[in-house]
């Protein structure tokens, strides 16, 4: 009697301490008010300082949305310039422990009450949120964090369909990018945060899913081992691992988009999608930050890397139409790098972490990829649909070799009378690199 006396007491002083607490000053309606009128989100109007207003709150299963009136003379924008200030001015520590009616709600009496309360107090909270706008600011503060890891498995590709592949898990479930809707992509992120296992992730889900019509042209300008695993596999035309053979690789694939814009205009076709063909070329370029011209003084290679950019540009201007897919990957985004006109004709972005501001800015438009967290796989996916951070799928080398291993066909590099393999070109170091280039393509 006197432990269920005792339990029923101290349930009851947490649930009243959660109680005072959100109903308190220290709610998040109040502090984000305050937040955003401490960091300066407030206008003068008639000799008076005016903030934000909050109109209503509305309980959700995983959090808590606010929805605010914002004075003349803000915009969105610039709430979603402090969105890193208002989330960390949530997470300030300001008791010693933080719980919610919802966790009250969780204990179960007389089983193993002490331990489950001990393990209630040692909970870890830490609040993200999210903004939108539709006349009033929505601000959505989620109890708890986005996933920070999901597999990819049968499950996760049998959910793709036609020509889409899984970017990732959002707060609102699963987003699958669809290369007919956006058919050129930028993937960017610093190392060792999910860009090149994202790479690998649209590789083997077209392979599997579109065997019979994908082709891959892929510039791996790391050395080639990204890729490695898939030279042997029927789908893809070329590996090109230095910047002169991807030179070389995209002057085939200038030519053979060329070849085919011709056949749909001399057809009096629109695109692929109207002739009914249901061939499609994806070029993936990983570090194509290599392929820039700027800064490089030998004249030679200036030149040829300028033709690179040349035709990259091309492909994204004019690629849609003949089937052409760009996927143009970086570690280092610059506005050097990272041309103007390849922006303005790739309208998917999936972005990881960034080092800087003005990466994010060179990629996005906007900053916020270097306030994303360290998690491996987080990135912010962005098209013309809108922009929402997800979770990327963590997809195994094992479960790679898995799905292209009943298309890998070893080809015998055709070889001239001296023994040398065709193809053989030098990179900017001087070291032979061998590509190899299928002259068939599927139609």
């Amino acid at each position: 009697m006197l432990f269920e006396v005792s339990s029923s007491l101290l349930m009851g002083g947490l649930v009243g301490y959660t109680y005072l607490q959100q109903s308190g000053t220290t709610s998040d309606a109040a502090k984000i008010q305050r937040i955003c009128a401490n960091s300066g989100l407030t206008v003068k109007e008639g000799g008076k300082t005016r903030t934000m207003q909050l109109l209503r709150k509305t309980r959700r299963e995983w959090g808590v949305e606010y929805a605010y009136r914002i004075p003349l003379g803000l915009s969105v924008k610039d709430f979603e310039n402090k969105i890193h200030v208002i989330q960390d001015g949530l997470n300030n520590k300001y008791a010693i422990f933080d719980i919610t009616l919802a966790d009250i709600k969780k204990l179960r009496p007389n089983k193993r009450i002490i331990q489950q309360i001990k393990q209630l107090l040692r909970k870890e909270v830490h609040k993200e949120i999210e903004l939108t706008y539709d006349g009033l600011l929505k601000i959505r503060v989620y109890n708890d964090r986005l996933t920070e890891y999901v597999k990819y498995d049968d499950n996760l590709l049998a959910k793709c369909k036609g020509w889409q592949v899984p970017a990732g898990v959002s707060r609102h479930g699963w987003l699958f990018h669809d290369f007919e809707q956006f058919p050129h992509m930028i993937v960017a992120g610093a190392t060792d945060k999910g860009k090149s296992v994202f790479l690998k992730n649209v590789i083997t889900t077209l392979i599997d899913r579109k065997p019979d019509d994908v082709s891959f042209s892929l510039i791996d300008l790391k050395g080639g081992l990204a890729f490695a695993r898939y030279r042997d596999c029927a789908q893809v035309r070329c590996v090109a691992k230095s910047p002169i053979e991807a030179v070389e690789a995209l002057r085939n694939l200038q030519q053979s988009m060329n070849d085919k814009l011709d056949y749909l205009l001399e057809k009096g076709y629109e695109d692929m999608k109207e002739a009914k063909e249901d061939a499609r070329n994806f070029i993936v370029i990983d570090e194509a930050a290599d392929l820039s011209s700027f800064g490089e003084t030998d004249k030679e290679m200036k030149k040829a890397l300028v033709e690179a950019e040349s035709i990259i540009k091309d492909i994204g201007r004019r690629g849609r139409a003949a089937g052409y897919r760009l996927i143009y990957a970086t570690q280092y985004p610059t506005n050097e790098t990272l041309p103007s006109q390849v922006r303005q004709n790739v309208s998917a972005r999936v972005c990881f972490k960034l080092e800087t501001a003005r990466a994010s800015m060179a990629v996005l438009d906007e900053t916020g990829a270097e306030e994303l967290p360290a998690t491996k796989g987080r990135a912010i996916y962005r098209t013309a649909d809108g922009q929402t951070t997800i979770q990327t799928p963590y997809i195994s080398n094992d479960y790679i070799q898995r799905k292209i291993e009943p298309h890998i066909n070893i080809r015998a590099r055709e070889e001239s009378q001296d023994g040398v393999n065709k193809g053989t070109a030098t990179d900017r170091t001087g070291r032979g690199d061998s590509l190899i280039i299928e002259e068939t393509e599927l139609s």
